[in-house]
């Protein structure tokens, strides 16, 4: 180690210009960092949804899940492969090992699907990765301003709202809920299903008998909804009116019903109790949620100025993470400041306190630099936890340098030689002791299952801020 000693003594220059280029890499590099309230776990499975509207269950199971569970099945490294096929939708969810670059294998799952021959009126299969940050980041609803009639609503959030949020950039998607659906619905007479003595289960099979790869709309039976679906050359409501359910009589499905096409409400939403639509903003994976955050309010603003829509804010999660990296930030300056005091206490020296406490933010830019360029960890609870942690033993190894200097200089006269020896006697303890500290964080880095990814970033945050330390404690100080 007093290698790095006898460099520093014969190129102060150069160790001068490194600290300062060292404080300007620090500081650009923490403006760098994408900015999350935790780390971005990546949980070790994939979820496939595939669309194909209008087809039942059955249908789902023969042409798309059967065919492209064999497909699955035969990725490397696959555990599990469970799938569920129900009206339209066919969704896989397939297990790994946590060792596994999920990244890799959901890049190979689009190529295995990508080249299936699906049936016709099959939609793009979506693969989805599973993680922290995969939560709507901004939980938000938009409504109406006194004057404005209801009817503007729906055409104000489709055509101007939700396709300017979309375009920024890091918005993934927007999840709009409360606008109204289009439909085909049928009305049952209660009073004429008496007459002609049918049950609603004789409805529902004589709907199921005439399925077809084209949805109606939704039945509401005994309270509860299921979906519609016609067969055998149904397309028009005229058509659904003159399905048979009794052949002799002759009854028909309009004889016990009133069919309409209209708009439903699935989800009704109200804010201050004037009619709102809610929106969810989701950003993507390499997004940083503060900046993605910024743009969406003000976005926000810009429609807030014309006057017709009002907006309310359930939850930012870009507030959160600012209040974490600022409170960390704060907690890590009065560590500093408090480290200082002690240190002007026990040495009674400024010079020295002065030396020793410059070890500190150097040490912890340095760890910053190392965790940008050598890393892909974000700024987030753990990562500033980790320096504010290493805040109070960072300065340790120049209290020792130093403390050990000014010994020698009560009985001996100041010079290289001094410093050289002063530096070297402590050199090899100071190494054992930061050693010995990072021997017991860096294990928590490397633990297997979601454990070690989210204690990653505090992990690295120490020992890189301790080998700094121990850096800055043999040159610089």
């Amino acid at each position: 180690m007093s290698f790095f000693t006898r460099f520093s003594l014969k190129n102060p220059a150069a160790v001068i210009l490194l600290s300062l280029l060292i404080a300007l890499g620090g500081i650009y590099a923490s403006g760098q960092f994408k900015q999350e309230q935790l780390p971005d776990i990546a949980f070790p499975g994939l979820g496939v949804v595939t669309l194909y509207p209008g087809a039942s269950p059955n249908e789902v199971l023969d042409t798309v899940t059967l065919p492209m569970e064999k497909m699955l099945r035969n990725i490397e490294g696959v555990k599990n492969v469970t799938s569920q096929s129900s009206n339209s939708i066919s969704a896989f969810s397939l297990e790994f090992g946590y060792s596994v670059d999920m990244k890799e294998k959901a890049r190979e799952v689009e190529e295995v699907l990508g080249g299936m021959k699906l049936p016709q009126g099959v939609e793009k299969p979506e693969v989805q990765k599973f993680s922290t940050g995969g939560q709507a980041i901004i939980y938000s609803s938009v409504y109406l301003q006194e004057g404005v009639p209801e009817q503007e609503m729906e055409s104000m959030v489709k055509d101007q709202v939700v396709p300017t949020l979309q375009g920024l950039e890091g918005v993934a998607k927007v999840e709009v809920l409360g606008l109204q659906e289009d439909g085909a619905f049928i009305h049952l007479d209660a009073g004429a299903m008496a007459k002609y003595q049918i049950t609603y289960q004789q409805v529902a099979q004589t709907l199921e008998a005439n399925y077809v790869n084209v949805p109606l709309g939704e039945i509401t039976l005994e309270k509860v909804k299921q979906p519609v679906f016609m067969n055998g050359g149904v397309e028009t409501l005229e058509d659904v009116e003159n399905l048979v359910l009794i052949p002799a009589p002759i009854v028909r499905i309009g004889d016990i019903a009133e069919i309409t096409r209209g708009n439903e409400l699935s989800v009704i939403s109200r804010t201050d109790a004037k009619a709102g639509v809610t929106l969810n903003v989701f950003k993507t994976a390499d997004a940083n949620t503060v900046e993605v955050s910024d743009q969406v309010m003000a976005a926000y603003d810009e429609i807030k100025q014309e006057g017709k829509l009002g907006v309310a804010i359930q939850y930012d999660r870009a507030t959160d993470v600012k209040e974490s990296v600022s409170s960390m930030l704060r907690e890590g300056g009065l560590g500093a400041l408090f480290a200082s005091i002690i240190i002007l206490f026990f040495l009674r020296n400024s010079r020295a306190t002065l030396i020793a406490v410059v070890s500190i933010p150097l040490s912890l830019l340095v760890a910053i630099i190392a965790l940008k360029f050598f890393t892909n960890v974000t700024f987030n609870m753990m990562t500033l936890g980790g320096m504010a942690v290493a805040t109070g033993r960072v300065v340790d190894d120049s209290i020792v340098v130093i403390e050990n200097i000014v010994r020698r200089l009560q009985k001996e006269k100041i010079s290289k030689d001094l410093i050289l020896s002063a530096t070297k006697e402590v050199g090899t303890a100071i190494t054992a002791s930061t050693v010995t500290t990072v021997a017991v964080f860096a294990p928590m880095g490397l633990l297997g299952g979601l454990s070690g990814q989210f204690f990653r970033p505090f992990a690295l945050a120490v020992s890189f801020s301790l080998l700094a330390s121990l850096l800055v404690a043999l040159t610089i100080v």
